[in-house]
Protein backbone atom coordinates (compact mmCIF):
# COMPACT_ATOMS: atom_id res chain seq x y z
CA UNK A 1 0.00 0.00 0.00
CA UNK A 2 2.88 2.32 0.88
CA UNK A 3 4.56 1.53 -2.46
CA UNK A 4 1.36 2.39 -4.33
CA UNK A 5 1.06 5.69 -2.50
CA UNK A 6 4.68 6.55 -3.32
CA UNK A 7 4.12 5.67 -6.98
CA UNK A 8 0.95 7.76 -7.11
CA UNK A 9 2.70 10.65 -5.38
CA UNK A 10 5.69 10.55 -7.75
CA UNK A 11 3.38 10.29 -10.75
CA UNK A 12 1.50 13.36 -9.59
CA UNK A 13 4.73 15.30 -9.13
CA UNK A 14 5.93 14.36 -12.60
CA UNK A 15 2.53 15.27 -14.02
CA UNK A 16 2.64 18.66 -12.33
CA UNK A 17 6.12 19.32 -13.67
CA UNK A 18 5.11 18.37 -17.20
CA UNK A 19 1.96 20.45 -16.88
CA UNK A 20 4.03 23.36 -15.60
CA UNK A 21 6.45 23.09 -18.53
CA UNK A 22 3.57 22.97 -21.01
CA UNK A 23 1.96 25.98 -19.34
CA UNK A 24 5.21 27.95 -19.56
CA UNK A 25 5.59 27.04 -23.25
CA UNK A 26 2.00 28.09 -23.98
CA UNK A 27 2.38 31.38 -22.11
CA UNK A 28 5.73 32.04 -23.78
CA UNK A 29 4.24 31.42 -27.23
CA UNK A 30 1.37 33.76 -26.43
CA UNK A 31 3.78 36.48 -25.33
CA UNK A 32 5.94 36.04 -28.44
CA UNK A 33 2.87 36.06 -30.70
CA UNK A 34 1.65 39.23 -29.02
CA UNK A 35 4.98 41.00 -29.41
CA UNK A 36 5.20 39.91 -33.05
CA UNK A 37 1.70 41.31 -33.58
CA UNK A 38 2.71 44.64 -32.08
CA UNK A 39 6.09 45.10 -33.71
CA UNK A 40 6.76 42.93 -36.78
CA UNK A 41 6.11 44.88 -39.97
CA UNK A 42 4.43 42.34 -42.23
CA UNK A 43 3.86 44.95 -44.93
CA UNK A 44 7.48 44.39 -46.03
CA UNK A 45 7.06 40.60 -46.05
CA UNK A 46 3.50 40.38 -47.38
CA UNK A 47 4.45 38.04 -50.20
CA UNK A 48 6.01 35.42 -47.94
CA UNK A 49 3.16 35.53 -45.42
CA UNK A 50 0.61 34.88 -48.18
CA UNK A 51 2.84 32.33 -49.88
CA UNK A 52 3.34 30.08 -46.87
CA UNK A 53 -0.31 30.34 -45.85
CA UNK A 54 -1.26 29.32 -49.38
CA UNK A 55 1.25 26.47 -49.29
CA UNK A 56 0.05 24.99 -45.99
CA UNK A 57 -3.59 25.35 -47.04
CA UNK A 58 -2.93 23.37 -50.25
CA UNK A 59 -5.08 20.24 -49.96
CA UNK A 60 -4.19 18.67 -53.30
CA UNK A 61 -0.82 16.99 -53.69
CA UNK A 62 1.82 19.23 -55.29
CA UNK A 63 3.19 17.28 -58.24
CA UNK A 64 5.50 19.84 -59.83
CA UNK A 65 7.39 22.31 -57.66
CA UNK A 66 9.12 25.50 -58.83
CA UNK A 67 11.76 27.06 -56.59
CA UNK A 68 13.78 30.24 -56.75
CA UNK A 69 13.39 33.99 -56.44
CA UNK A 70 10.87 36.47 -57.80
CA UNK A 71 11.95 35.34 -61.28
CA UNK A 72 9.76 32.30 -60.60
CA UNK A 73 6.70 33.84 -59.01
CA UNK A 74 6.52 36.62 -61.61
CA UNK A 75 7.33 34.52 -64.67
CA UNK A 76 5.59 31.14 -64.31
CA UNK A 77 1.80 30.76 -64.01
CA UNK A 78 0.82 27.66 -62.00
CA UNK A 79 -2.85 27.93 -63.03
CA UNK A 80 -1.86 27.82 -66.69
CA UNK A 81 0.54 24.93 -66.05
CA UNK A 82 -2.29 23.06 -64.32
CA UNK A 83 -4.35 23.37 -67.51
CA UNK A 84 -1.47 22.36 -69.76
CA UNK A 85 -0.05 19.36 -67.91
CA UNK A 86 -3.06 18.26 -65.86
CA UNK A 87 -1.03 18.15 -62.63
CA UNK A 88 -0.85 20.42 -59.58
CA UNK A 89 1.91 23.02 -59.94
CA UNK A 90 3.18 25.33 -57.19
CA UNK A 91 5.74 28.16 -57.03
CA UNK A 92 7.36 27.98 -53.59
CA UNK A 93 9.52 30.97 -54.50
CA UNK A 94 10.36 34.01 -52.41
CA UNK A 95 12.05 37.35 -52.93
CA UNK A 96 15.84 37.02 -53.39
CA UNK A 97 15.73 33.34 -52.43
CA UNK A 98 19.28 31.99 -52.22
CA UNK A 99 20.14 28.37 -52.90
CA UNK A 100 20.45 27.52 -49.20
CA UNK A 101 16.86 28.73 -48.80
CA UNK A 102 15.84 26.78 -51.89
CA UNK A 103 17.22 23.62 -50.30
CA UNK A 104 15.14 23.96 -47.12
CA UNK A 105 12.01 25.01 -49.04
CA UNK A 106 12.43 21.85 -51.10
CA UNK A 107 12.67 19.73 -47.95
CA UNK A 108 9.58 21.39 -46.49
CA UNK A 109 7.61 20.69 -49.67
CA UNK A 110 8.87 17.12 -49.84
CA UNK A 111 7.77 16.61 -46.23
CA UNK A 112 4.23 17.77 -47.00
CA UNK A 113 3.76 16.37 -50.53
CA UNK A 114 4.80 13.64 -52.97
CA UNK A 115 6.87 15.77 -55.34
CA UNK A 116 7.41 14.25 -58.78
CA UNK A 117 9.61 16.91 -60.35
CA UNK A 118 11.27 20.09 -59.07
CA UNK A 119 12.37 22.97 -61.29
CA UNK A 120 15.14 25.16 -59.85
CA UNK A 121 15.50 28.72 -61.21
CA UNK A 122 19.06 30.10 -61.15
CA UNK A 123 19.16 33.90 -61.32
CA UNK A 124 22.82 34.77 -61.80
CA UNK A 125 22.89 37.78 -59.46
CA UNK A 126 21.94 35.69 -56.43
CA UNK A 127 24.69 33.12 -56.94
CA UNK A 128 27.66 35.38 -57.70
CA UNK A 129 29.66 38.19 -56.09
CA UNK A 130 28.53 39.62 -52.75
CA UNK A 131 25.01 38.22 -53.21
CA UNK A 132 26.54 34.75 -53.35
CA UNK A 133 27.83 35.11 -49.77
CA UNK A 134 25.00 33.30 -48.00
CA UNK A 135 25.69 34.49 -44.44
CA UNK A 136 25.73 38.15 -45.49
CA UNK A 137 22.98 40.53 -44.42
CA UNK A 138 20.96 40.38 -47.66
CA UNK A 139 20.89 36.57 -47.78
CA UNK A 140 20.04 36.32 -44.08
CA UNK A 141 17.05 38.65 -44.47
CA UNK A 142 15.91 36.76 -47.58
CA UNK A 143 15.86 33.52 -45.59
CA UNK A 144 13.96 35.12 -42.70
CA UNK A 145 11.17 35.83 -45.20
CA UNK A 146 10.67 32.06 -45.24
CA UNK A 147 11.50 30.99 -41.69
CA UNK A 148 9.21 33.66 -40.20
CA UNK A 149 6.18 31.92 -41.72
CA UNK A 150 7.13 28.26 -41.78
CA UNK A 151 5.59 25.90 -39.26
CA UNK A 152 7.77 24.88 -36.34
CA UNK A 153 9.61 21.69 -37.20
CA UNK A 154 13.04 20.14 -37.25
CA UNK A 155 13.44 21.39 -40.82
CA UNK A 156 12.70 25.00 -39.81
CA UNK A 157 15.10 24.73 -36.87
CA UNK A 158 17.87 23.40 -39.11
CA UNK A 159 17.07 26.04 -41.74
CA UNK A 160 17.58 28.87 -39.24
CA UNK A 161 20.77 27.44 -37.75
CA UNK A 162 22.30 26.70 -41.17
CA UNK A 163 21.57 30.10 -42.74
CA UNK A 164 22.63 32.64 -40.13
CA UNK A 165 25.52 32.97 -37.70
CA UNK A 166 24.95 32.50 -33.95
CA UNK A 167 24.92 36.25 -33.25
CA UNK A 168 21.63 36.48 -35.18
CA UNK A 169 19.85 33.47 -33.68
CA UNK A 170 17.73 35.63 -31.36
CA UNK A 171 16.63 37.84 -34.27
CA UNK A 172 15.86 34.75 -36.35
CA UNK A 173 13.79 32.93 -33.73
CA UNK A 174 12.10 36.04 -32.30
CA UNK A 175 11.20 38.35 -35.21
CA UNK A 176 9.97 41.19 -32.95
CA UNK A 177 13.52 41.64 -31.62
CA UNK A 178 14.54 43.05 -35.02
CA UNK A 179 12.28 46.03 -34.28
CA UNK A 180 13.90 46.90 -30.96
CA UNK A 181 14.27 50.54 -32.01
CA UNK A 182 10.45 50.78 -32.15
CA UNK A 183 9.97 49.56 -28.57
CA UNK A 184 8.48 52.85 -27.33
CA UNK A 185 7.21 54.18 -30.66
CA UNK A 186 3.49 54.43 -29.99
CA UNK A 187 2.65 55.65 -33.50
CA UNK A 188 4.47 52.71 -35.06
CA UNK A 189 2.68 50.18 -32.86
CA UNK A 190 -0.68 51.81 -33.61
CA UNK A 191 -0.02 51.65 -37.36
CA UNK A 192 0.85 47.95 -37.14
CA UNK A 193 -2.30 47.12 -35.20
CA UNK A 194 -4.46 49.08 -37.64
CA UNK A 195 -2.88 47.34 -40.62
CA UNK A 196 -3.32 43.89 -39.06
CA UNK A 197 -7.00 44.54 -38.41
CA UNK A 198 -7.76 45.11 -42.10
CA UNK A 199 -9.85 42.53 -43.95
CA UNK A 200 -7.13 42.05 -46.58
CA UNK A 201 -4.59 41.18 -43.90
CA UNK A 202 -6.87 38.81 -42.01
CA UNK A 203 -8.06 37.08 -45.19
CA UNK A 204 -4.64 36.86 -46.86
CA UNK A 205 -5.54 39.09 -49.79
CA UNK A 206 -2.68 40.73 -51.68
CA UNK A 207 -4.01 43.23 -54.20
CA UNK A 208 -2.45 46.56 -55.18
CA UNK A 209 -3.81 49.05 -57.69
CA UNK A 210 -1.30 51.45 -59.28
CA UNK A 211 -2.98 54.26 -61.16
CA UNK A 212 -5.84 53.44 -63.49
CA UNK A 213 -4.58 50.27 -65.15
CA UNK A 214 -1.67 48.64 -63.33
CA UNK A 215 -2.57 45.85 -60.92
CA UNK A 216 -0.52 43.45 -58.79
CA UNK A 217 -2.13 40.47 -57.07
CA UNK A 218 -1.12 37.30 -55.24
CA UNK A 219 -2.83 34.33 -56.86
CA UNK A 220 -3.08 30.68 -55.86
CA UNK A 221 -0.07 28.51 -56.52
CA UNK A 222 2.39 31.27 -55.64
CA UNK A 223 1.95 33.52 -58.69
CA UNK A 224 2.31 37.29 -58.81
CA UNK A 225 -0.22 38.57 -61.34
CA UNK A 226 0.99 41.93 -62.66
CA UNK A 227 -0.22 44.20 -65.45
CA UNK A 228 2.61 46.72 -64.99
CA UNK A 229 4.45 47.46 -68.24
CA UNK A 230 8.12 48.37 -68.52
CA UNK A 231 8.59 51.98 -69.61
CA UNK A 232 11.36 53.23 -71.91
CA UNK A 233 12.20 55.81 -69.27
CA UNK A 234 13.23 53.02 -66.85
CA UNK A 235 15.79 51.42 -69.15
CA UNK A 236 18.65 52.50 -66.90
CA UNK A 237 17.92 50.23 -63.94
CA UNK A 238 20.47 47.45 -64.38
CA UNK A 239 23.06 46.23 -61.89
CA UNK A 240 26.27 46.75 -63.88
CA UNK A 241 29.16 44.45 -62.97
CA UNK A 242 32.44 46.25 -63.42
CA UNK A 243 34.77 44.06 -65.47
CA UNK A 244 32.02 41.48 -65.99
CA UNK A 245 31.54 38.04 -64.48
CA UNK A 246 34.74 36.12 -63.89
CA UNK A 247 35.39 32.59 -65.07
CA UNK A 248 33.41 30.16 -62.88
CA UNK A 249 31.61 33.06 -61.13
CA UNK A 250 29.48 31.02 -58.70
CA UNK A 251 30.68 31.46 -55.14
CA UNK A 252 31.81 28.34 -53.33
CA UNK A 253 28.68 28.52 -51.16
CA UNK A 254 26.37 28.76 -54.17
CA UNK A 255 28.00 25.80 -55.87
CA UNK A 256 27.94 23.76 -52.65
CA UNK A 257 24.21 24.31 -52.11
CA UNK A 258 23.37 23.69 -55.76
CA UNK A 259 25.11 20.34 -55.58
CA UNK A 260 23.34 19.61 -52.29
CA UNK A 261 19.94 20.31 -53.88
CA UNK A 262 20.64 18.04 -56.84
CA UNK A 263 21.87 15.24 -54.58
CA UNK A 264 18.81 15.56 -52.34
CA UNK A 265 16.55 15.14 -55.37
CA UNK A 266 18.45 12.12 -56.62
CA UNK A 267 18.50 10.46 -53.20
CA UNK A 268 14.75 10.99 -52.80
CA UNK A 269 13.72 9.98 -56.34
CA UNK A 270 12.63 13.49 -57.34
CA UNK A 271 13.35 14.52 -60.91
CA UNK A 272 15.13 17.86 -61.14
CA UNK A 273 15.62 20.41 -63.93
CA UNK A 274 17.63 23.64 -63.71
CA UNK A 275 16.66 26.77 -65.63
CA UNK A 276 17.12 30.54 -65.84
CA UNK A 277 14.13 32.77 -66.54
CA UNK A 278 14.24 35.25 -69.43
CA UNK A 279 15.04 38.86 -68.56
CA UNK A 280 14.97 42.05 -70.57
CA UNK A 281 18.27 42.06 -72.48
CA UNK A 282 19.62 45.12 -70.64
CA UNK A 283 19.82 43.07 -67.44
CA UNK A 284 21.86 40.31 -69.10
CA UNK A 285 24.16 42.77 -70.86
CA UNK A 286 24.89 44.41 -67.52
CA UNK A 287 26.42 41.17 -66.23
CA UNK A 288 29.32 41.23 -68.67
CA UNK A 289 30.62 37.80 -69.71
CA UNK A 290 27.27 36.15 -69.04
CA UNK A 291 28.47 33.02 -70.80
CA UNK A 292 30.88 32.38 -67.93
CA UNK A 293 27.88 31.82 -65.68
CA UNK A 294 26.03 29.67 -68.21
CA UNK A 295 29.10 27.52 -68.82
CA UNK A 296 29.62 26.82 -65.12
CA UNK A 297 25.99 25.83 -64.54
CA UNK A 298 26.04 23.62 -67.63
CA UNK A 299 29.20 21.89 -66.39
CA UNK A 300 27.63 21.11 -63.01
CA UNK A 301 24.38 19.97 -64.62
CA UNK A 302 26.24 17.64 -66.98
CA UNK A 303 28.17 16.15 -64.06
CA UNK A 304 24.90 15.05 -62.44
CA UNK A 305 23.16 14.30 -65.76
CA UNK A 306 20.39 16.85 -65.25
CA UNK A 307 19.13 19.36 -67.79
CA UNK A 308 19.77 23.11 -67.64
CA UNK A 309 17.94 25.58 -69.88
CA UNK A 310 18.78 29.28 -69.94
CA UNK A 311 15.84 30.99 -71.58
CA UNK A 312 17.91 34.15 -72.07
CA UNK A 313 19.56 32.25 -74.91
CA UNK A 314 16.27 31.54 -76.71
CA UNK A 315 15.75 32.55 -80.31
CA UNK A 316 13.14 35.26 -80.61
CA UNK A 317 11.22 33.30 -83.24
CA UNK A 318 10.34 30.74 -80.57
CA UNK A 319 10.10 32.96 -77.48
CA UNK A 320 8.96 36.44 -78.63
CA UNK A 321 9.44 38.50 -75.46
CA UNK A 322 11.50 41.42 -76.71
CA UNK A 323 8.68 44.00 -76.54
CA UNK A 324 8.47 46.19 -73.44
CA UNK A 325 4.79 45.26 -73.17
CA UNK A 326 5.82 41.77 -71.98
CA UNK A 327 7.95 42.99 -69.07
CA UNK A 328 7.07 44.29 -65.63
CA UNK A 329 10.59 45.74 -65.27
CA UNK A 330 14.01 44.78 -66.62
CA UNK A 331 14.17 41.81 -64.23
CA UNK A 332 10.67 40.29 -64.44
CA UNK A 333 7.86 39.51 -66.83
CA UNK A 334 4.32 40.80 -66.40
CA UNK A 335 1.24 38.62 -66.88
CA UNK A 336 1.31 38.98 -70.67
CA UNK A 337 4.96 37.91 -70.82
CA UNK A 338 4.44 35.18 -68.21
CA UNK A 339 1.67 33.62 -70.30
CA UNK A 340 3.96 33.46 -73.34
CA UNK A 341 6.87 32.12 -71.31
CA UNK A 342 4.86 29.54 -69.34
CA UNK A 343 3.49 27.93 -72.48
CA UNK A 344 6.92 27.77 -74.11
CA UNK A 345 8.59 26.64 -70.87
CA UNK A 346 6.39 23.57 -70.65
CA UNK A 347 6.87 22.80 -74.34
CA UNK A 348 10.63 22.71 -73.72
CA UNK A 349 10.22 20.62 -70.57
CA UNK A 350 8.47 17.93 -72.63
CA UNK A 351 11.35 17.60 -75.09
CA UNK A 352 14.80 16.08 -74.80
CA UNK A 353 17.93 18.19 -74.70
CA UNK A 354 18.65 17.27 -78.30
CA UNK A 355 15.12 18.06 -79.48
CA UNK A 356 15.24 21.46 -77.76
CA UNK A 357 18.55 22.58 -79.29
CA UNK A 358 16.69 24.23 -82.16
CA UNK A 359 15.16 26.80 -79.79
CA UNK A 360 18.41 28.07 -78.28
CA UNK A 361 21.62 29.79 -79.31
CA UNK A 362 24.77 28.04 -78.11
CA UNK A 363 25.82 31.12 -76.14
CA UNK A 364 24.78 34.64 -75.18
CA UNK A 365 27.54 36.05 -77.35
CA UNK A 366 26.19 34.15 -80.35
CA UNK A 367 22.73 35.58 -79.69
CA UNK A 368 24.13 39.12 -79.65
CA UNK A 369 26.00 38.55 -82.92
CA UNK A 370 23.11 36.88 -84.73
CA UNK A 371 20.47 39.44 -83.70
CA UNK A 372 19.90 42.63 -85.72
CA UNK A 373 21.58 45.72 -84.27
CA UNK A 374 19.63 46.95 -81.22
CA UNK A 375 19.93 49.24 -78.24
CA UNK A 376 18.46 48.20 -74.90
CA UNK A 377 19.03 51.16 -72.58
CA UNK A 378 21.78 52.81 -70.53
CA UNK A 379 24.32 51.24 -68.20
CA UNK A 380 25.83 53.37 -65.45
CA UNK A 381 29.55 52.60 -65.23
CA UNK A 382 31.99 53.48 -62.48
CA UNK A 383 34.70 56.06 -63.08
CA UNK A 384 37.05 58.17 -60.97
CA UNK A 385 35.08 61.30 -61.80
CA UNK A 386 33.76 63.16 -58.76
CA UNK A 387 31.62 65.56 -60.76
CA UNK A 388 29.89 63.41 -63.37
CA UNK A 389 28.06 60.13 -63.88
CA UNK A 390 29.27 57.98 -66.76
CA UNK A 391 26.81 56.05 -68.95
CA UNK A 392 27.25 53.54 -71.72
CA UNK A 393 24.65 52.88 -74.41
CA UNK A 394 23.76 49.19 -74.06
CA UNK A 395 23.90 47.63 -77.51
CA UNK A 396 24.28 44.10 -78.81
CA UNK A 397 26.92 45.14 -81.36
CA UNK A 398 30.36 46.35 -80.31
CA UNK A 399 30.83 47.91 -83.75
CA UNK A 400 28.75 48.60 -86.81
CA UNK A 401 26.27 50.93 -85.10
CA UNK A 402 26.35 54.67 -84.49
CA UNK A 403 24.46 56.75 -81.98
CA UNK A 404 23.08 60.26 -81.68
CA UNK A 405 22.72 61.31 -78.01
CA UNK A 406 20.51 64.19 -76.88
CA UNK A 407 19.93 65.41 -73.33
CA UNK A 408 16.84 67.24 -72.10
CA UNK A 409 17.47 68.43 -68.52
CA UNK A 410 14.54 69.03 -66.20
CA UNK A 411 13.19 72.54 -66.94
CA UNK A 412 15.82 72.90 -69.67
CA UNK A 413 16.18 72.83 -73.42
CA UNK A 414 17.33 69.83 -75.43
CA UNK A 415 21.01 69.79 -76.39
CA UNK A 416 22.83 67.39 -78.70
CA UNK A 417 25.63 65.80 -76.74
CA UNK A 418 26.82 63.72 -79.69
CA UNK A 419 25.85 63.43 -83.34
CA UNK A 420 25.98 60.02 -85.00
CA UNK A 421 29.16 58.29 -83.88
CA UNK A 422 30.17 54.79 -82.83
CA UNK A 423 31.14 56.15 -79.41
CA UNK A 424 28.79 54.74 -76.76
CA UNK A 425 30.14 56.34 -73.57
CA UNK A 426 29.20 59.80 -72.26
CA UNK A 427 29.09 61.70 -68.99
CA UNK A 428 26.53 63.98 -67.34
CA UNK A 429 26.75 66.12 -64.23
CA UNK A 430 25.83 64.31 -61.01
CA UNK A 431 23.24 66.87 -59.99
CA UNK A 432 21.59 66.97 -63.43
CA UNK A 433 18.48 64.91 -64.20
CA UNK A 434 16.26 64.65 -67.24
CA UNK A 435 15.62 62.58 -70.34
CA UNK A 436 18.34 61.11 -72.56
CA UNK A 437 17.27 60.37 -76.13
CA UNK A 438 19.41 57.80 -77.96
CA UNK A 439 18.93 57.36 -81.69
CA UNK A 440 20.75 54.39 -83.22
CA UNK A 441 21.35 53.19 -86.78
CA UNK A 442 23.76 50.99 -88.68
CA UNK A 443 27.01 52.78 -89.34
CA UNK A 444 26.91 54.84 -92.52
CA UNK A 445 23.21 54.28 -93.18
CA UNK A 446 20.48 56.88 -92.86
CA UNK A 447 17.86 54.39 -91.74
CA UNK A 448 16.99 54.73 -88.06
CA UNK A 449 17.22 51.47 -86.13
CA UNK A 450 15.70 52.50 -82.83
CA UNK A 451 14.98 55.48 -80.59
CA UNK A 452 14.83 55.30 -76.80
CA UNK A 453 13.98 58.02 -74.27
CA UNK A 454 15.52 57.15 -70.91
CA UNK A 455 15.69 58.91 -67.56
CA UNK A 456 19.10 59.93 -66.30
Amino acid sequence: MIHNNLFTSNFKKIGKRIGGIIAVIVILNLVISGLNLLYVNHSVTEWSRFLWHNFYEEEENIDYLYLGSSHVYCDLKPSLLNEINGENNFNLSSSSQRLNGTYYCLREADKEHEIKHVYIELYYQLQTGENGIFLANGARIANWRNTDFMRNSGNRLEYIIATCSSEYYVDAFLPFVRYRECLFDVDYVRSQLEYKQTEDYKNYIFYNQYGDASVEEFQDGGYCYSTTTLSQSKLNDAYYIQGGLSENPLTEEAEEWLRKIIMYCKENDIEVTLFSSPMYELEVLASGNYDNYVDQIQTIAAEYEVDYYDFNLCKEAYLPLRGLENHRDIHHLNDKGATIFTEFFWKVMQGTKEENEIYFYDSWEEKLRETDGRIYGLLQIETDSEEGICYEVASNWNSGMEYRILLTPQDGETVMLQDFSENRIFEVAKDEHGICTVVARKTGETEQVQTLEIEY
